[in-house]
């Protein structure tokens, strides 16, 4: 029958494009992890310390009963504090470390938070769970999509290893391969 649709599909050759596609998705599967071991530190240092970076503004970034955080002020309010104390204050911000024993429970719930006071204090702050879930959805991903891609030494065909053959056929199902896919440079 004319026209009627192939149910087999053609294994596209494997070139520049396919050894890219691997290195990024590599990358990504690596950084993916890296997001989910920090973010698992990080959530284990929050359940028995608090730490933060504060200015004098009130500006901080810190871990805290499971979550991450950041709350900043704006600049009329930060002038307001410099006037307030007779410009005794720094104009910019000077970050300091601090670390304490956490004395409040774990907090679960709201995934994500993000609050502005009409004084000008604003916080955004996300529990630790959610990046290591993302970080883990991502790796699973990347991961899935690696092993789809095939490897620069083995036939697009039949999967078969064609890393040092001599000659310009798979063995296993015939199909001609090119020097550039049985000899990768990379």
């Amino acid at each position: 029958m004319a026209g009627k649709p192939s149910t087999s599909r053609e294994p596209r050759p494997i070139g520049r494009g396919v050894v890219r596609q691997r290195r990024i998705a590599t990358v990504l599967l690596w950084t993916c992890l890296s997001i989910s071991v920090a973010s698992a530190a990080l959530w284990v240092t929050s359940a028995r310390w608090t730490a933060f970076w504060m200015t004098q503004f009130g500006d901080m970034l810190g871990v805290k009963a499971g979550y991450a955080g950041y709350l900043w002020t704006s600049a009329p309010f930060r002038r307001e504090l410099i006037e307030a104390t007779n410009r005794a204050m720094p104009s910019e911000p000077v970050w300091n470390w601090h670390c304490d024993t956490r004395r409040i429970p774990m907090e679960w719930w709201p995934p994500v938070f993000f609050s502005r006071h009409p004084t000008g204090l604003a916080i955004i702050s996300m529990h630790l769970g959610v990046p290591f879930g993302m970080g883990l959805i991502g790796a699973f991903l990347a991961r899935r999509w690696l092993r789809r891609l095939p490897r620069p030494d083995q036939c697009p065909a039949c999967g078969y290893f064609t890393h040092g053959l001599p000659a310009g056929v798979c063995p296993e199902c015939g199909r001609p391969i090119p020097p550039s896919d049985r000899f990768p440079q990379i």
